[in-house]
């Protein structure tokens, strides 16, 4: 039976059960430089809710998460991620939930997201965002809430939010999506609650 552990630790929220000890050797040192404290590799493993919220994280530090294969919740809000440091997420297939509001990332990181199937909450809010790279969602097929507010998201990528049938919710507050594009993702996306000013 695996053991639930809980840490909260200068706002940094983790959940672990078990993982693999020589993966995480390099996490465990970053952790103590980030933190301060030094954490045995038994309370990292099988991390599965890691947040970095308003942290001054980096993109070269998100090279480190690259070894939490069991994360399913990752919050990067508020910090300066770019495209850049999207590259390192590519192999975490377990994540569910992902929040990229209000960082640096545009389109093009968004390719580095495609991969990730199990993704079930996708948040860009206020991001530099136009909507090119919504392309590279159309395979997340279990993408229930996706949130686009304050992005410069137009009808033209309608058509790649159209595809995403299992939205229930799409959040689309201070776009430049017009009422006309939001009657047609509508009549598309009949049982998702779409929110819209």
């Amino acid at each position: 039976m695996k053991l639930k552990i809980i840490i909260i630790l200068f706002g940094i929220f983790f959940i672990s059960c078990a993982s693999n000890k020589n993966d995480l050797i390099f996490t465990q040192k970053w952790l103590k430089e980030v933190t301060g404290k030094d954490y045995s590799i038994e309370v990292l493993k099988s991390l599965q809710v890691l947040n970095l919220n308003e942290t001054k994280i980096t993109d070269g530090s998100l090279v480190h998460l690259k070894k939490l294969k069991s994360l399913k919740k990752l919050y990067l809000g508020f910090t300066k991620i770019t495209d850049a440091g999207l590259v390192n997420l590519r192999e975490l297939k377990s994540l569910q939930i992902l929040f990229l509001g209000n960082t640096q990332i545009t389109d093009n990181g968004l390719i580095h997201l495609k991969e990730l199937k199990s993704l079930y909450i996708l948040l860009l809010a206020n991001n530099k965002i136009n909507g090119s790279g919504l392309v590279n969602l159309k395979k997340l097929k279990s993408l229930e809430v996706l949130d686009l507010a304050f992005t410069n998201v137009t009808d033209v990528n309608l058509l790649h939010i159209k595809e995403l049938r299992s939205l229930q919710k799409l959040i689309l507050a201070s776009t430049k999506i017009t009422k006309e594009g939001l009657k047609i993702l509508q009549k598309a996306l009949p049982k998702c609650d779409i929110y819209y000013n």
